[in-house]
């Protein structure tokens, strides 16, 4: 990024190489004498330095355009991901609302027989299974809701745990498809280093805050 605008930019750039051709060319100006060679010559060099600046330009462009339609690739994707997510918890929870009644008689059973210790063991059991079952994340930020949620999804499935501590405002001022493709890459990387980690249970920790005009995002893996 250049701290003029292109055309700005642009201009600074045609007058300096004037200024250098015709600097340079008064050393070899005779009065009265026409050379073309001159006039040819510092033409050329006006005409490689925009041609150069041109390319550099498009590639730029080019590289900025590609590095946002990846970000909206892995937005479209995450959201796609989030429906799954959020579907499979809504058919999670009608099976818990069939199954509460059944459970909650069966509690009670076991309080009236003072079989305290298989109730103890049954409400761990069902403690961990809804848990596991409804855990997901919500920190008032939609966009990171959506990320996390859906690679905490793909951790799981590898065996990995994502702990997270997010305090994190409803509005962000950074460009979403950025901030997916960043906090994507970040959590993918760590979920990588997690399961390759060799541990039992690894976990990965991600902490995210606000600190006055900053946003800081921390994430630790076993690695």
């Amino acid at each position: 990024e250049f701290p003029l605008a292109p055309r700005q930019y642009l201009a600074v750039v045609i007058v300096l190489t004037l200024a250098g051709a015709v600097s340079s060319g008064n050393w070899r100006i005779q009065p009265g004498v026409f050379n073309p060679f001159i006039l040819v010559s510092e033409t050329s060099l006006l005409a490689i330095v925009l041609l150069v600046y041109y390319m550099f330009y498009r590639i730029s462009r080019t590289y900025q355009r590609n590095q946002e339609f990846l970000a909206l690739h892995q937005k479209e994707e995450a959201e796609r991901n989030a429906m799954r997510l959020t579907q499979s918890i809504y058919e999670k929870m009608r099976e818990l609302r069939h199954e509460l009644k059944n459970r909650d008689a069966y509690i009670r059973s076991l309080l009236e027989q003072k079989r305290y210790d298989e109730l103890e063991t049954f409400v761990q059991k069902e403690h961990d299974y809804l848990t596991d079952s409804l855990s997901f994340v919500d920190c008032g930020n939609q966009t990171i809701n959506m990320i996390v949620n859906e690679k905490i999804a793909v951790a799981k499935a590898s065996g990995v745990t994502i702990r997270c501590e997010l305090s994190v405002p409803e509005m962000l001022p950074f460009y979403e498809p950025a901030m997916f493709s960043l906090l994507s890459n970040l959590l993918d990387n760590g979920i990588e280093a997690a399961a390759m980690s060799g541990q039992e249970q690894p976990v990965v920790l991600l902490r995210m805050r606000q600190e006055r005009d900053y946003l800081f995002i921390h994430l630790e893996n076993p690695v």
